[in-house]
């Protein structure tokens, strides 16, 4: 059996003096449209020519803008609409797709 998981990291760009963002926020996906989240988060960014962080061959992580992580929730979760509202408001932070089986 595959455990297969994918989250989002929400990083404030205000930073402390220490050059440290002022809050971090995770909030986990649910509900994928294909079966697992890796190479769905993979072939996702392959597309649009976004650049894939490998943390390991099972774990990755995305860059991306809000309207990237907008788009990649409306296709790629069932419940997007409620994804979207725990994302919670645009503003001044950076957003991290994290994908990673085993």
């Amino acid at each position: 059996m595959t455990y297969s998981s994918c989250w989002v990291e929400i990083i404030a760009l205000n930073l402390d003096g220490f050059g440290k963002p002022l809050s971090k926020r995770t909030e986990a996906l649910w509900h994928p449209k294909h079966m697992y989240w890796l190479p769905t988060l993979k072939e996702w960014a392959k597309a649009r020519d976004i650049e894939i962080d490998y943390v390991d061959n099972c774990w990755i992580r995305v860059n991306v803008d809000r309207y990237a992580l907008e788009e990649f929730l409306r296709e790629e979760v069932e419940d997007s609409y409620s994804a979207i509202r725990k994302i919670g408001p645009a503003g001044d932070f950076r957003y991290v797709l994290v994908a990673e089986e085993f």
